[in-house]
Formats: structure tokens, sequence, C-alpha cells
């Protein structure tokens, strides 16, 4: 167990919205947003499932994975709902951070409109300063490589 954090400590907390349209309908997006399913289609992405009773994505699914800044890190899907096509995810950076990922897709005329929202919350000086590393730039940069990847997949499975 990490010990508390040291008196007068003060968390950080920052929270970025990224959204975008991708041609292919919400039922189609859905089932990529999965653990398993992401090395199919994200480069580099790698993670090991812990608790997953059909072994994909589903509520309550456990899975590690590594973070490019904070390191290793403990996701826990809190939501799994195809429908209205919402995932959300609450995940631990022992000793760092912790970090709130939602998820959703809306219909649109062209498809979907895919939007993120990330909250991060520093535990520890440490996970203070990365998140104080994360910028608004950087955030957009590696969200939209994410979702162009999603969509690439999409459209070329």
């Amino acid at each position: 167990m990490q010990p508390a954090p040291a008196a007068g400590f003060a968390a950080r907390r920052i929270s970025l919205h990224f959204a975008v349209e991708i041609a292919a309908p919400p039922a189609a997006i859905f089932p990529l947003l999965c653990p398993v399913r992401e090395h199919e289609w994200l480069p580099g992405w790698q993670a090991d499932v812990i608790c997953s009773q059909s072994g994909l994505a589903e509520d309550n699914c456990v899975f590690a994975a590594e973070n490019h800044l904070f390191g290793p890190a403990i996701y826990y899907m809190s939501r799994h709902e195809p429908e209205p096509g919402i995932v959300q995810f609450v995940i631990f950076y022992p000793g760092k951070a912790i970090q709130k990922l939602d998820l959703a897709l809306a219909p649109t005329q062209r498809g979907t409109r895919f939007s993120m929202r990330r909250t991060y919350t520093g535990l520890s000086a440490e996970g203070n300063a990365a998140i104080d590393r994360i910028t608004g730039p950087d955030f957009r940069r590696q969200s939209a490589a994410f979702t162009r990847a999603l969509a690439d997949f999409c459209r070329h499975p």
C-alpha cells in the first residue's frame, strides 16, 4: 500500500475534452473499445486482462497496461453500455495519479460523434509533475492519432 500524501500536499487536477466525427455507426465502433480488441487497430497497444467474465470489455473488467507518461496502469471499466454508447474507465497509476476516462458515441447523419474526456488527479508530487506535463496541444494530437487509427480500421477492417 502506498503511504498517504504528505501533509500540505495539494492534488492537481486537469480535465481535457476531444471530439471528432467518425464515418462508421456507433455499433461498429463500440466493440472496438476493448482492451483485447484495441490491439487490432491501435499500433503498439498491449494490455493484460486481469478479470473479465467474457474475456472482452464488460462492466467491471480489469486490465493492466503501460502508460507513456505515468508508467504501469490498472484500468477498471466502470461503465460499458452499448446503448447509449458509453464507456468509462477509472485508471490507477500507483503512487502517482488516478484518471477517469469517459468515452461517448452518438449517431450522426455521417456516422458517429466520438467524444473523449480525460480527468487526471495527482496522488503525489510525482503525479502532479506528470499532470503538469500534459498540455492541450499534446492531448489533442494524441487523441487525434487514437481516433484516426480507429476511423481507419472502421474503413478497412
